[in-house]
């Protein structure tokens, strides 16, 4: 199985600066932000993304809220891609 959901991922002092510029790009229904968006420090997304794989997602496409800033970028690979 795919999913695609935006992925909302800070430092903790960042989260609420995170969710509201992800509430502008991501906020319409379409993009299931509340629904299914990951949202939170990493080792809340990864928790998260660790839920998907045990229920059968092989493939998942996150859209980052600030399109790939090299900062979350930087915490991606080390902080959530590393621990899947």
């Amino acid at each position: 199985m795919r999913h695609s959901c935006p992925c909302l991922y800070g430092r903790t002092a960042s989260l609420p600066a995170v969710q509201q510029l992800a509430e502008k790009r991501f906020g319409i229904p379409a993009f299931g932000l509340r629904e299914g968006g990951l949202i939170g420090t990493p080792p809340t997304v990864v928790a998260r993304l660790h839920e998907l794989q045990d229920m059968g997602f092989g493939q998942i496409v996150l859209f980052t809220h600030d399109r790939g800033s090299d900062e979350t970028l930087g915490l991606l690979a080390p902080e959530v891609i590393a621990r899947l």
